[in-house]
């Protein structure tokens, strides 16, 4: 089965609208390091208007105050268009406005300000970033209608997505994927990354506890993950263990860390490197439900992705179909 979509550039491209409405989650990070769930009303290049849920926003203490024009808050912006790592980047918001609707809800218009030198002004938002084309939106409905009766017998799904190659866009189509679980199902939803190569050593500000720490069984999956609230997937970094070599993951482990993804969530999406480039692609492919392979149109060698597909079902992997993925 064949599917469609646009590649790491967004969905249709970019728009030319400067001001969309559109309603996405929202994190507002308050100074005490409190959470505060926020819904977008309308985003454009220099900033957004959120509603905050009156009784939620009572209940944090989110005041006239607090809430007040000129002060800054942190948020994460959730798109399904934009990958974890920019979702889990907060930025600074200046609030310029702020009112109450019929509902009772609070009403507050941000700003976003330069990350780093002022002279920069503000940094513009993307809106186009925050806008599925219904397209896009029947294109993931058909994946999760064929996943849900592909699995009609499981009541927790594990999907995996991975290439034959790398290129082929399989973290923007594993979290896309996620995204429309988390919305377009209401349910508990996972994205894991699995982007580990052997040897490989992440960077300082990338060693927070993820999936590696999870598999050498130094945490638990329900420690490691980043929890953002309702409407989006929770994420499961990859981790930066340093000294990674592979053979400390034993299949046993990789078996007990599914399971326990199986049990905590409706539906857990994995994004897997190629199995060529990482031997824990195959091992866990052989533990989730089944296993989509992506490839790049006109890009994709065949001769590989047909060696691909062996190799995945080798290991008893089940194997739900292919992603056209056209760049």
């Amino acid at each position: 089965m064949v599917h469609n979509n646009q590649a790491e550039a967004g969905a249709g491209g970019k728009r030319s609208s400067q001001r969309i409405k559109a309603r996405f989650p929202v994190v507002v990070k308050l100074a005490d390091g409190r959470l505060a769930q926020a819904t977008t009303v309308d985003i454009s290049r220099e900033g957004l208007l959120l509603a905050i849920d009156g009784p939620n926003a009572d209940s944090l203490g989110l005041d006239d105050r607090t809430l007040g024009v000129g002060a800054i808050h942190r948020l994460m912006l959730f798109s399904p268009l934009l990958v974890p790592a920019r979702i889990l980047q907060p930025r600074d918001y200046r609030i310029v406005r702020q009112a109450r609707d019929a509902d009772g809800n609070r009403l507050v218009g941000l700003m976003r300000m330069a990350d780093s030198d002022p002279a920069r002004g503000v940094d513009a938002i993307d809106p186009a970033d925050y806008q599925t084309t219904p397209d896009l939106d029947s294109e993931f409905l058909k994946i999760v209608e064929q996943i849900n009766l592909e699995l009609a017998e499981s009541r927790s799904r594990v999907i995996m997505l991975c290439g034959a190659e790398s290129g082929a866009g399989v973290t923007s189509l594993a979290w896309w994927l996620a995204g429309s679980l988390s919305r377009l199902q209401s349910r508990r939803v996972m994205f894991a990354d699995a982007n580990l190569r052997p040897g490989a050593t992440r960077p300082g500000e990338d060693r927070s506890e993820g999936l590696l720490e999870v598999l050498l069984g130094q945490c638990t999956h329900s420690e490691a993950a980043v929890h953002l609230g309702e409407g989006i997937p929770s994420i499961l970094n990859a981790g930066g263990e340093a000294g990674f070599s592979g053979r400390e993951i034993t299949d046993e482990r990789v078996r007990t860390a599914v399971d326990a993804l199986r049990t905590g969530y409706d539906y857990t999406v994995i994004d897997a490197l190629p199995p060529a480039d990482s031997p824990l692609t195959l091992m866990m492919a052989r533990h989730c439900d089944g296993v989509f392979l992506v490839l790049a149109s006109g890009q994709t060698d065949q001769k590989l992705a047909r060696e691909t597909v062996d190799q995945l079902r080798t290991t008893g992997t089940r194997l739900l179909g292919v992603l056209l993925n056209r760049a």
